[in-house]
């Protein structure tokens, strides 16, 4: 069965450009946990040089299984409608299917032109388990004469761009995970955090993300590398893969005001579909400022106050992870410590290689 989810693009017939782009996933194969929704950025790469202005696309996804739920394309922020048609994308859905359009606008008080990978993303509910293929595809909605993919100076892609794919499985049921906390706790004597090692074991039948919960923590006391809070408890995602019967140590940073006692909370993971965060802004590549015992990395960047900031690593410079949480900007220097999960998938020591920038949003 084959159902169309589309966000399409604009107009603007102009000069062409003879760089050649590929319109795709960033990852080639990904897994979701049946009842839990599946999400996927959708990239453009190389960026063009002006920013985009506007995009189209249809993702077709094709399944043996059959195919239900809600499906939606969300444009990135800055490609969403804006000027005389208002705040939002144009959306047409039925069951199984979702349009929309997605440009900076060229009306009343335009947006900047898009200048991020990441323009679109793509969001799934209540897929049945059963493997997909995910086929991107251009889509207009105006005919043979519609530019589709039109960059900031108003040149048309469209003749340049290649559309990739990419695959979906959807497996069934809940996946479990035993947490226990390694050593004893430590002081961080760069930052003067606690700190405590844990190893999460994936006690189910196949491999899986991990989301963490860190419940029954004393009110002064707070997780400074959480990933997010939910009803008053934080917790922090194991990203990269478990495998069934294996393990992963991460570490926990604990801080306080008043410091009263010591961290001793309960912690329990539930296996999850996890979502690469679309990040949007200026990117500056960062050296570290030292190596720590360890391996650890040590970063520091200057912030302005009311900026958001997103760490991204990588090991080839071209395909970028982001870390959570994101960073508040101060007016002040920042310091960030790379020291593994849930940070990242490894130590740095361990890693072969790792490359830091900072994203100002």
């Amino acid at each position: 069965m084959r159902t169309f989810l589309a966000a399409t693009c604009l107009l603007l017939p102009l000069l062409a450009s003879a760089q050649s782009y590929l319109v795709d996933f960033p990852e080639p194969t990904y897994t979701s946990i049946e009842g839990t929704p599946f999400n996927a950025p959708i990239t453009i790469a190389p960026v063009p040089a002006s920013g985009l202005f506007s995009y189209g696309v249809v993702v077709e996804v094709v399944g043996s299984s059959g195919l239900t739920g809600v499906v939606f394309v969300q444009p990135a922020n800055a490609l969403d409608f804006d000027g005389p048609r208002g705040t939002g994308i144009q959306r047409d859905d039925d069951p199984g299917v979702a349009r929309g359009k997605g440009t900076v606008d060229i009306f009343d008080v335009a947006k900047p032109n898009h200048v991020a990978g990441t323009f679109a993303q793509l969001s799934i509910t209540g897929l049945p388990k059963g493997s997909y293929t995910l086929q991107l595809a251009p889509y207009n909605t105006l005919g043979s004469t519609e530019d589709l993919f039109v960059d900031g100076a108003g040149q048309t892609l469209d003749p340049f761009i290649t559309f990739g794919n990419a695959t979906l499985t959807v497996q069934p049921g809940i996946v479990t995970a035993t947490v226990a906390a390694s050593g004893a706790l430590r002081t961080d004597r760069q930052t003067g955090m606690l700190l405590r090692d844990y190893i999460l074991t994936n006690t189910g039948t196949r491999a899986s993300s991990f989301r963490v919960w860190i419940r029954n923590l004393a009110s002064n006391w707070q997780v400074w590398n959480r990933h997010g809070i939910v009803d008053a408890v934080p917790y922090v995602d194991i990203t990269q893969l478990v495998p069934a019967g294996q393990s992963v140590t991460f570490t926990l940073e604990f801080y306080a005001s008043p410091r009263v006692g010591t961290p001793d909370p309960t912690l329990d993971a539930v296996g999850i579909t996890t979502t690469p965060p679309v990040v949007e802004g200026t990117a500056t590549s960062l050296a570290p400022r030292a190596t720590l015992t360890g391996g650890d990395v040590l970063l520091e960047f200057a912030t302005e106050s009311g900026k958001n900031y997103t760490i991204q690593y990588s090991s080839d410079l071209i395909h970028w992870s982001s870390v959570l949480p994101k960073i508040q900007g101060t007016g002040s220097r920042v310091q960030w410590i790379d020291n593994g999960p849930p940070k990242t998938p490894s130590r740095p020591a361990t890693a072969g290689g790792r490359f830091y920038r900072m994203v100002a949003e």
